[in-house]
């Protein structure tokens, strides 16, 4: 990640472009599949809000839990998909 520069702040820095996210998504768990890219994403940028530099500016973990359960439909959808 460099030496000035931490995990945190390596991501948000990908994904701003598409090729950036393809680096920082796992092809190999099918982030080729646009489905489950998205739902890859989703929980990503959960886990930066939840890195938010200042802490008052966090989810709480409620609304973690709702945001991480939106992407659960997605999943039960995606078993019957072939990407």
């Amino acid at each position: 990640f460099g030496d000035a520069i931490n995990i945190v702040d390596w991501v948000r820095s990908k994904i701003q472009t598409k090729e950036g996210i393809a680096e920082v998504l796992d092809q190999n768990v099918g982030a080729s599949c646009s489905s489950v890219q998205e739902e890859m994403m989703l929980v990503l940028r959960v886990a930066l809000l939840c890195t938010t530099r200042c802490p008052a500016d966090r989810p709480s973990m409620r609304d973690v839990v709702s945001m991480l359960s939106e992407a659960k439909p997605r999943r039960k959808t995606l078993l019957n998909l072939h990407c």
